[in-house]
């Protein structure tokens, strides 16, 4: 080949190499859609690497969801806030969990790594950002700032476009939904509340009763969820104070919700009562509820066509294939052999205080096409009586209409038909 023709290749094939790379095309994704992009992705700082171009959007979707661990993280927190406060209206969903005590390692998630960044590129690793090097300027150092209610409150009033939030404590929580500081516009934008009490406590304060009712001074709250007790609800007793009071059909909720609340008490008919037609979601999970509690629910707002009871309720659900019912929710017993109506459940599963009826159990066993699965578990626990006389011993309690002759039917009844019977009922017979 001519010399000419060779020189002449390698210089086409050193001004391809040579050319400059093109623009990323991630970075021309605007800014609103890109940052949805990052919150799907939940992205998270420890494991990506990112060009400065992305950070501003990346801090958005980081931003997006703050949860908080320790009060450690809290002062962090808000040093953040206030060296950046433009950050605070990226915050749409925030959740306080944790104490210090509890949190004994957090510092070592915030060690440094080497970084395999390029020069350029942001990495997550960082553990310190200088953010003034005044030495003075304590008001952005997290290790001068203590955790205090005034400090909660400084941040919530920050995230002006908060929509959730999430808080662990009764003190935290008499700290937020105090009067002073709702009336004054804070958390004025949120649509969800969820309040948990931390460990060991209930509520069983007087200051506890008023808070339903404080939460009803947020303009745009549509759900609500309470999180664990052991006896005590938020909520007055009388309802006649006006602290507490909460007046008939006088808020508009979406979404009432209680959460691994052992107990429900008959505080809660206030709150059903209270509630304005377009109810979506009411949710309870309850070992023990007070008699009356599910005649109580007709207090829930209805437009039209007779009220049900919580019994027929169940037996319309005609697409339900596992059932698990615990606690005095069935009004009575008749309503077990009305299961059988189902035509695709598979398995009920009776928990303590279901009432219990001998008849009532063998036609749903012997007349169910798809029944597979019966769980019973008798109540056992000794009597105060018999705690009185000496006897603790663990025996069945035996129901007006479920006795021990019924059971050994119902078992029968159970083997004839295919049907599989669990729980406790065999430690019995």
């Amino acid at each position: 080949m001519p010399a000419s023709r060779k020189q002449g290749q390698r210089i086409r094939r050193r001004t391809v190499r040579r050319q400059p790379p093109g623009r990323c095309v991630i970075e021309s994704i605007p800014h609103e859609l890109l940052c949805r992009i990052f919150e799907e992705a939940q992205l998270k700082l420890d494991r990506v690497c990112l060009s400065r171009s992305l950070l501003a959007s990346a801090l958005e979707a980081l931003y997006d969801n703050v949860q908080i661990y320790s009060e450690r993280m809290l002062a962090r927190f808000c040093a953040s806030l206030r060296a950046q406060p433009e950050l605070a209206g990226c915050v749409k969903a925030f959740g306080l969990s944790g104490r210090d005590d509890d949190d004994d390692d957090d510092d070592d998630e915030w060690e440094d790594e080497p970084s395999d960044c390029a020069l350029g590129e942001v990495t997550g690793s960082t553990a310190v950002l200088q953010l003034d090097e005044d030495p003075s300027a304590t008001h952005h150092r997290p290790d001068m700032l203590e955790a205090t209610a005034e400090l909660l409150r400084e941040v919530l009033h920050r995230l002006t476009s908060l929509k959730s939030i999430l808080l662990f404590g009764r003190e935290r929580i008499h700290s937020v939904f105090a009067s002073s500081f709702l009336s004054g516009g804070g958390l004025s934008r949120v649509e969800s509340v969820t309040l948990a009490l931390d460990p060991g406590e209930d509520w069983d304060d007087y200051a506890d009763r008023e808070i339903c009712r404080r939460l009803q001074m947020l303009p745009k709250l549509k759900a609500v969820g309470f999180f664990g007790n052991r006896d005590g609800m938020p909520l007055g007793l009388d309802n006649d104070e006006a602290s507490v009071c909460l007046e008939p059909q006088s808020w508009a909720l979406d979404e009432i919700v209680f959460s691994e609340t052992p107990w429900i008490e008959p505080e809660i008919r206030h709150l059903l009562g209270a509630i304005q037609p377009g109810l979506k979601r009411f949710k309870v999970e309850s070992m023990f509820c007070y008699r009356g509690f599910a005649d109580d629910l007709r207090l829930l707002p209805h437009r039209r066509g007779p009220i049900p009871t919580f019994d027929d309720v169940l037996v319309r659900l005609s697409g339900l294939k596992h059932v698990h019912l615990a606690g005095p929710v069935l009004a009575s017993a008749s309503t077990l052999s009305a299961f059988s109506i189902l035509p695709q459940l598979v398995c009920l599963h009776l928990e303590y205080h279901i009432p219990l009826s001998g008849s009532h159990l063998v036609s749903l066993v012997s007349t169910s096409a798809s029944l597979k699965y019966l769980h019973i578990h008798l109540c056992c626990c000794p009597t105060e009586s018999r705690i009185a006389a000496g006897d603790s011993r663990v025996r069945a309690r035996w129901e007006h209409d479920f006795r021990y002759n019924d059971a050994t039917k119902l078992v029968a009844a159970a083997k004839r038909h295919g049907v599989g019977i669990g729980g406790n009922l065999y430690c019995f017979l």
